[in-house]
């Protein structure tokens, strides 16, 4: 009376845990963030030196970045009707913070202005010792007198050593930057590019912010290349990180419907009754349930990522509760629920123990969303096999014992791996695989890839 006392008490005192779970999902999953966030699983550098703040503002900026250039066609008209409409629909748009890239009227003066009143403190080295020679005011003359260099009587009288002239040359020296029609062009070998820098408002690590915006950009650079015939290549972290939330949530999908569909399946079919689905399926959900409410708890923000990669423990946390319905449909006609899982309580936790450290050490990552995985992982786990302990005891005890059937094909299985020397033939078969298919496995660290 008194050992069924006790697991009463821990019955309740984990079905509290799975409220305190319930309650903080409730308040917490509006102020978290989901994210997509590539530049997250990269490791910090943590013996550089530098202030973190320096870095995380560093990492905002560039994922507030796109960088948009419209390859030039020999019909220029088009190329630069492309980029002119580019530029106006990325300026109109709610989402666009800052543009680069455009000069108008207003902006070169101010730049002509800035060069002519600062020339004497940016003039190159270069320059100063040519002012020092004599043969300087013949250079001067000569540029005067030339039919090509365009000097105007205003820019004599405003700047007759022609200060100005030579400072921007100096500036401009060996740059393949130039302003046409407005916009900076870029040369590269025998193609020229208009260029645009885009800032935007929100973050690219924000899944909804992603999927709006990339969506509309990527539809508005194909509008635009049917349009004018032309190519635009755009670059950003915007574009990665929705390609790998979409990715993701393509994972999440198939990964999550193929293991539910499978290992329940496998368990119906072993077990020939919902009951164990049922089950495994209560087991999954609570330890998912204190798993998430964990992540919640600790982490600001939740990788899209995570979720997939999470998904490899479903056949883990299943089974927990495969082990004891098998031990209780095999055990004696005297043997209660409660008997049965006294047997298997110190095996089962010892499994939940070793899986638990083996994602323990994933917390010593220094990526963001491993550190995750491994707090989802260990509280998913151990949660899924107190379940087994305190409540499936609850839900088994008119469980009849009964044999299984189509055995045969298990009894082969175990038959072959119970002789040594099979087992050390198929691990040396496998080394063998693996050590062959290594030399034609190549390995991609390319993030927009």
């Amino acid at each position: 009376m008194q050992s069924r006392s006790a697991h009463k008490v821990n019955a309740l005192i984990f079905l509290l845990l799975i409220f305190i779970s319930a309650l903080i999902i409730a308040f917490r999953i509006d102020n978290v963030r989901f994210e997509a966030d590539i530049l997250s699983c990269l490791p910090k550098e943590t013996k550089s030196g530098i202030d973190e703040s320096i870095i995380d503002e560093y990492t905002k900026r560039i994922d507030s970045q796109i960088v948009f250039l419209v390859k030039d066609t020999k019909d220029k008209i088009k190329a630069y009707n492309a980029v002119k409409e580019l530029y106006n629909e990325l300026k109109n748009d709610d989402m666009t913070a800052d543009i680069l890239g455009y000069s108008d009227s207003d902006s070169q003066k101010q730049f002509n202005e800035y060069i002519y009143k600062n020339s004497h403190a940016i003039i190159s080295n270069k320059l100063r010792k040519s002012l020092e020679k004599d043969s300087y005011d013949k250079k001067v003359l000569s540029s005067l007198f030339s039919g090509f260099a365009g000097v105007s009587s205003n820019e004599i009288a405003s700047d007759p050593l022609l200060l100005t002239r030579n400072v921007i040359k100096e500036l401009s020296k060996g740059n393949n930057i130039r302003i046409k029609d407005g916009f900076l062009y870029i040369k590269y070998k025998d193609d020229g590019y208009y260029f645009l820098n885009v800032t935007t408002k929100s973050s690219a690590f924000n899944l909804k912010s992603t999927k709006i915006l990339s969506t509309k950009l990527t539809d508005l650079v194909l509008r635009l290349e049917n349009n004018y015939s032309v190519t635009i290549l755009k670059r950003g972290t915007l574009f990665y990180s929705q390609k790998a939330s979409q990715k993701s949530e393509n994972d999440i999908s198939l990964i999550g419907s193929l293991s539910l569909i499978g290992v329940f399946s496998l368990i119906f079919f072993v077990f020939r009754s919902v009951r164990p689905v049922v089950l495994a399926l209560l087991s999954v959900f609570t330890g998912v349930l204190s798993g998430f409410a964990s992540v919640l708890l600790f982490f600001d923000s939740v990788n899209i990522i995570l979720l997939a990669m999470a998904l490899s423990i479903i056949g883990i946390v299943c089974d927990y509760t495969i082990y004891y319905m098998s031990l209780r449909l095999r055990s004696q006609s005297n043997q209660s629920a409660f008997d049965t899982i006294r047997i298997l309580k110190k095996p089962l936790s010892l499994a939940v123990a070793t899986d638990a450290v083996a994602y323990l050490i994933i917390l010593l990552s220094p990526i963001e969303p491993l550190k995750q995985l491994s707090v989802f992982c260990m509280v998913t786990i151990t949660v899924s096999c107190l379940f087994v302990l305190t409540i499936e005891p609850y839900l088994c005890q008119r469980v009849k014992r009964r044999e299984f059937k189509n055995t045969a094909i298990i009894e082969k299985y175990l038959s072959f791996v119970s002789k040594r020397k099979n087992c050390l033939t198929v691990l040396l078969l496998i080394i063998l695989i693996c050590a062959l298919c290594v030399p034609f496995t190549s390995f991609n660290n390319d993030p927009k890839s």
